[in-house]
C-alpha cells in the first residue's frame, strides 16, 4: 500500500488525524430538540429512538420502534413528544441536520419528503 500511494499511507497514520471538539451549546431550554436513533441494539432486535432538550440534555422521549430509520416513524414520535410536552422547540436537529421549524408547513415539509 505504501507503494502504490505513499501520500495517503501517511493520512491513515492513527496520530495523523486531530479530532477537533467544540462546545454543545444552547441558547436556553427548549431553544433546540435532538433526535438521534441508536443501533447498539439493533443486532439484539431492538430499534431506539429518542428526543432530548440540546440546553438541559433532558430526555423528552425515548423508545423502541420497529425501525428507527424512516422518516415517517421519526415523525410520529416528533409530534408524541409535541403532545407530551405541549408545546415544541424552535429548532431541531436530527442526526446532524438542524432544521428550523418555524413553521408548521417547514416541518411538514421536511419529516414528509
Amino acid at each position: 500500500m505504501r507503494l502504490l500511494d505513499p501520500h495517503s499511507f501517511g493520512k491513515r497514520y492513527p496520530n495523523a488525524r486531530t479530532i477537533r471538539c467544540s462546545p454543545l451549546t444552547s441558547a436556553g431550554p427548549n431553544e433546540e430538540w435532538c433526535g438521534d436513533g441508536w443501533d447498539k441494539l439493533k443486532s439484539l432486535g431492538f430499534h431506539v429512538y429518542g428526543f432530548h432538550d440540546k440546553f438541559s440534555r433532558y430526555y423528552l422521549d425515548l423508545r423502541l420502534v420497529p425501525n428507527n430509520r424512516l422518516k415517517e416513524t421519526i415523525a410520529h414520535l416528533f409530534i408524541d413528544v409535541v403532545i407530551k410536552a405541549q408545546g415544541v422547540s424552535s429548532s431541531l436537529g436530527i442526526s446532524g441536520e438542524s432544521v428550523c421549524i418555524a413553521d408548521a408547513d417547514s416541518l411538514k415539509g421536511y419529516l414528509f419528503s
